[in-house]
């Protein structure tokens, strides 16, 4: 529990008392949730701080959010709200419910005993639950025993949906980055040709061509504009790898000769002037 200085205002614009919390609220919605934005979650929260003497910290503005799945911990919103329970000054931390910090039993565990090494407890508006309490450890297992059951049944709904897309030659992964030429009617459904990161697509004859002016995989992927461990995949997938390097690996001696031949006539040339 933190003192309100003399004077400090609440919520609402009630004077305090010095039985006040203070408090970070975090708010989230899944990916899976079409269209729903964190607004709702966001005002219920202020009510629920307005019913029990909570004050948010920094001014009202201690709202982290995000929108992606709680499948793991690695949330941009979830992150900062971890740094600011860290300065030691929060008594609670306010969700709508179990399931919004983490559908993972073991992650949300981790996180009720970091927020408890700062002595920070957690509160939810849909209901009573308190992790500090025997019957809070009961409830949290309870909820989050039904998030993880939420997300099985969510994966092999969404396995099942791309097996049938599948079946019916839609791509539902992401496009690939490279493509022969002589392979895009197979690779159709995978290649983008709009946006940034397009399908750059070239043709055998062309990429052995760079090889032939001794240049390396990686000079070459610059070129063409993918990676090196792309186009490195695409060599091996068509099975010329070896022939590129060995193209490039002639070609580079033969520039260097020819090189070396040059330098070799420009410099007898000019001894001959100079004597």
């Amino acid at each position: 529990m933190h003192r309100l200085e003399a004077g400090q205002e609440g919520l609402g614009g009630l004077p305090m008392t010095e039985d006040t919390y203070t408090v970070v609220l975090y708010a989230r919605v899944s990916t899976d949730d079409k269209g729903q934005t964190n607004e709702t979650q966001i005002r219920d929260m202020r009510e629920f701080c307005k019913r029990n003497n909570f004050v948010i910290a920094d001014n009202g503005t201690a709202i982290y959010q995000d929108e992606q799945t709680a499948r793991n911990d690695k949330r941009p919103g979830f992150r900062e709200m971890k740094g600011r329970i860290s300065e030691g000054d929060i008594d609670f931390v306010v969700a709508r419910n179990q399931d919004r910090i983490s559908r993972e039993p073991v992650d949300y565990q981790n996180f009720v005993d970091y927020a408890r090494s700062f002595r920070v407890r957690l509160r939810y508006v849909d209901n009573g639950a308190k992790p500090e309490t025997t019957d809070g450890v009961i409830l949290d297992s309870v909820q989050a025993g039904l998030a993880k059951a939420d997300n099985m049944k969510r994966s092999s709904t969404t396995k099942a949906g791309m097996e049938t897309a599948r079946l019916k030659g839609i791509h539902c992964g992401r496009p690939i980055m490279f493509c022969w030429s002589d392979e895009v009617m197979q690779n159709s459904a995978r290649i983008q040709t709009e946006g940034e990161n397009r399908t750059v697509i070239q043709s055998v004859d062309t990429i052995l061509d760079f090889a032939r002016q001794g240049m390396s995989v990686s000079r070459t992927a610059v070129t063409i504009g993918v990676s090196r461990m792309t186009l490195r995949r695409a060599l091996r997938s068509k099975g010329i790898e070896a022939q590129f390097e060995d193209l490039r690996a002639k070609n580079r001696t033969e520039g260097m000769l020819h090189k070396r031949d040059g330098e070799t006539a420009d410099n007898a040339l000019k001894r001959e002037v100079e004597g």
